[in-house]
């Protein structure tokens, strides 16, 4: 954090008011849509997912999407907290509070989480930001991603301890710099920095960037032939004060960009998108396969996206999907951001599979996790997991997957897919956004079930899989066509808006006042439309968590089995609850073999 007397700050203060009365408005009236402009023109959703209340988190300047726990978020405060770490969820509800035992927090300024090939999932801390330019040396931490317990971190009680993997002292090579943007490149397996200039070196307008070798402290990344790269000048030691001559890790200077006053900094997961910020703005650059960062970056400067108004923003962070960003400022009471981000320009490209030819756009472009084809249907990206060539059939049977996004099917689904595929049974799907099972996304549906029966001669009733959200999806679709699928299966499925996303969320959605979807709730919510499955006597398995705070377990799994339990169906439902789960990648979730031979008996 910085304090910075200049006319800027003028400018500054105009938004702190105006964000204020946002804050208010959000506070009143719960979360909206709004359009921005970006830098080339194109307009931006721009959204606030919930205000963060807690008094605790004061001073947020650095946000990372938690792996191991779904729409989640870790934040921390800036300089002059403690060095603790804040679970979050989507809609800014704390979740838990962690504690780093043994580390030191002189300046936290950003923080990077990512997961190795082994599906290790780690965060990176930096205590890295020096305002006079006067510290001999900055400390990373690294630890393992904790895990989401069963209860909530009450305030006022102790918050609960996660070990360090790895402290990593080190230095720039070029003498100290200070700096409040870091991100983990997973491909290259180091950590980049880029500077904050000083007041001073504004009129230069070139932030250095920095990298750092992270193979020495990764465990998995140790095995590697790589050599660690010291600095032997003295290093101030934080612990007692004292001068003493230290081994540091280096961070060399690769390169600059023409931006000031960078204060975060993030890469997707695709590893593909780096994105940095200052107060007001943040640019996004897209690599090619064969470019490195390095590369990239001396490349042509992106248009400039203009973010929310924010007080002194200072975090930002890619979702799953890498296709938005969530943002959240300094102070209290400040709304966390979904911020939609343009589209690469698309162009046509043929894909070929299981002796097929589609077209879809690389703009839309997804990476499946098992071999397919990813074609369109009514301008939405759809895909398709083919079984084996000798194992597909006519008509072929198939199971309609959600939520179909840029980040799903998943890795953790890979080993159920894959059940699905020896038994010659496809998996498909089609994105229809962060729709929650609005009428228009039912359409959709109507439309991609009518192109796979029809034009691809797959079997009239395939299977429903829904994941998490996927169940509004589903659902929904499922009460308006009983006779067109042969089984629902759900894992920690999502029935009643209400819970998830939130009723603001899900009327923003259905592109309706929060007052209005309430009032349409009996025609709109899947919960309340659910009679009609039990009435059609479809058969159901789901798989939920009895400690799953994201999406509860009660008003939902267990409210669809209480339907069916009321119309005397209770033979057709199979509700297996998972004792000390929550909403996580728990790997019996996606290895549930009766689930999977629940699926193949129906879709068969």
């Amino acid at each position: 954090m910085e304090i910075l007397l200049s006319t800027r700050h003028l400018f500054a203060g105009i938004v702190a008011v105006v964000s204020v009365v946002t804050i208010f408005a959000l506070v009143w009236t719960g979360p909206h849509l709004f359009a921005k402009r970006a830098g080339d023109g194109q307009e931006l959703q721009v959204q606030s997912t919930g205000v963060l209340r807690e008094a605790e988190l004061c001073e947020v300047s650095g946000i990372a999407r938690a792996r191991g726990t779904a729409d989640a978020w870790w934040m921390h405060n800036d300089s002059g907290d403690s060095p603790r770490i804040f679970l979050v969820s989507h809609n800014a509800q704390l979740l838990q509070t962690w504690e780093l035992a043994g580390a030191a927090a002189r300046d936290w300024e950003d923080m990077s989480a990512f997961s190795t090939a082994a599906d290790k999932h780690y965060l990176l801390m930096g205590d890295i930001g020096d305002n006079a330019a006067s510290r001999s040396q900055c400390e990373l931490y690294l630890i393992v991603e904790p895990e989401l317990s069963q209860t909530k971190t009450p305030n006022g009680q102790q918050p609960k301890s996660a070990d360090i993997v790895s402290r990593i002292d080190f230095c720039y090579e070029d003498g100290p710099r200070n700096c409040e943007a870091m991100a983990v490149d997973t491909r290259a397996r180091c950590v980049w920095f880029v500077e904050k200039l000083s007041p001073g070196a504004i009129s230069k307008a070139r932030a250095g960037v920095y990298c750092l070798d992270l193979s020495p402290f990764v465990p998995e990344w140790q095995s590697e032939d790589i050599t660690l790269k010291v600095d032997t000048r003295l290093a101030a030691s934080v612990e007692n004060g004292k001068i003493e001559k230290g081994r540091l890790a280096t961070a060399r200077r690769v390169g600059e960009v023409p931006l000031s006053h960078v204060t975060a900094m993030d890469i997707n997961d695709g590893g593909d998108r780096l994105i940095i910020r200052d107060y007001y703005q943040a640019r996004m650059w897209q690599r090619a396969e064969d470019q490195t960062w390095k590369q990239c970056l001396r490349g042509e400067l992106p248009p400039a996206l203009q973010l929310p108004l924010e007080p002194q923003g200072e975090a930002i962070a890619f979702t799953a999907d890498g296709l938005s960003v969530m943002t959240i400022s300094e102070l209290t009471y400040q709304p966390l951001w979904q911020v939609q981000l343009p589209e690469a320009s698309p162009r046509p490209v043929t894909v070929k599979q299981s002796g097929e030819s589609s077209t879809r756009l690389q703009g839309n472009d997804k990476k499946l996790v098992l071999p397919g084809e990813v074609f369109e249907v009514d301008d939405r990206a759809a895909f398709i997991f083919w079984p084996a060539v000798e194992k597909q059939q006519q008509p072929q049977p198939w199971v309609f997957y959600a939520p179909t996004l840029a980040a799903y099917p998943d890795e953790h689904e890979k080993w159920m897919h894959q059940q699905f595929l020896d038994a010659g049974i496809a998996v498909a799907g089609i994105d229809v956004g962060e729709a929650y099972g609005n009428p228009k996304s039912r359409q959709t549906f109507d439309v991609f079930y009518e192109h796979m029966v029809g034009q691809r001669r797959f079997a009239k009733k395939p299977v429903l899989l829904g994941r998490s959200r996927g169940g509004l999806w589903v659902a929904s679709w499922a009460a308006d066509h009983p006779e067109r699928f042969a089984g629902l299966a759900g894992i920690y499925p999502v029935f009643d808006w209400q819970t998830y996303p939130g009723v603001d969320k899900a009327a923003a959605a259905y592109g309706v006042l929060s007052e209005e979807l309430v009032s349409k709730a009996a025609e709109w919510n899947p919960i309340a439309r659910i009679g009609k499955l039990a009435e059609a006597g479809i058969p159901v398995y789901l798989i939920h968590g009895d400690q799953d705070n994201v999406v509860p377990l009660e008003p939902n799994s267990q409210a669809f089995a209480k339907v069916y339990e009321v119309a005397g169906k209770s033979d057709k439902i199979n509700l297996e609850v998972v004792a000390g789960q929550g909403h996580n990648y728990w790997e019996g979730f996606f290895r549930s073999q009766n689930l999977v031979d629940f699926v193949i008996r129906h879709a068969k």
